[in-house]
C-alpha cells in the first residue's frame, strides 16, 4: 500500500474527493447492476425467514447448511465468518448487508445503496439470482396452476376447451 504520509494536505485533500468520487460511481454501478434487487430476490427466493413485530428478516447462506445451524437472528451473525457469502436482509426496513468470506461487501439502508466493495461476490450474486428467479418462476407458475384449477371448478369452467384456444394462438 502506498504511504499517504508522503502527500502534502493539499495532495490529501485532492485524494479524498477523488476517493469520494468513486465511492459515488461504485454506488451508481450497484444501482445500474441492481444489486439490491438481486441480492432481495436471493434471500427471499433461497433464504430463511425469521419473523419480527414488523415485517421480517431473511438469512440466506452458503454454505446452506449453516442456515440450520441459524435458529436466531443472532444466531446469523455468529456464523458470518464460517459462510463464505451471507446475505441479510430486512424487509421492514429494506436494509440490507452482504459478507462475503466474511467481509461485508454490499450495505444498503431504507433501500439506498450505502457501501460497495467491488470484487469477485458480484459475479456470485449474477449467478445466484439466475437461480432465484427460476425459483420464484416456478412458484408463480405453481401459484397460478393452483388458482385456476380452483376458480375453473368452482365455476364450471372447460379449462380443456380453453388450453386447446391459448394453445391454438
Amino acid at each position: 500500500m502506498v504511504d499517504l504520509n508522503r502527500l502534502s494536505l493539499s495532495e490529501l485533500l485532492i485524494l479524498r474527493q477523488l476517493v469520494d468520487a468513486e465511492k459515488k460511481r461504485v454506488i451508481m454501478m450497484a444501482k445500474d447492476r441492481n444489486i439490491l434487487g438481486k441480492v432481495v430476490d436471493i434471500v427471499t427466493a433461497l433464504g430463511v425467514r425469521f419473523s419480527k413485530n414488523y415485517g421480517s428478516y431473511w438469512v440466506y447462506m452458503e454454505p446452506e447448511t449453516l442456515m440450520s445451524k441459524a435458529k436466531t437472528t443472532n444466531d446469523v451473525m455468529k456464523l458470518v465468518n464460517d459462510a463464505h457469502l451471507t446475505i441479510i436482509f430486512d424487509d421492514y426496513g429494506r436494509n440490507a448487508d452482504v459478507y462475503y468470506k466474511g467481509k461485508r461487501v454490499f450495505y444498503a439502508h431504507l433501500g439506498d445503496v450505502e457501501k460497495v466493495c467491488m470484487g469477485e461476490w458480484m459475479d456470485v450474486i449474477d449467478k445466484l439470482y439466475n437461480k432465484a428467479v427460476k425459483i420464484n418462476e416456478d412458484r408463480e407458475r405453481k401459484e397460478l396452476i393452483d388458482e385456476i384449477t380452483k376458480e375453473a371448478e368452482e365455476w364450471g369452467i372447460d379449462l380443456d376447451k380453453l388450453v386447446k384456444k391459448v394453445m391454438s394462438v
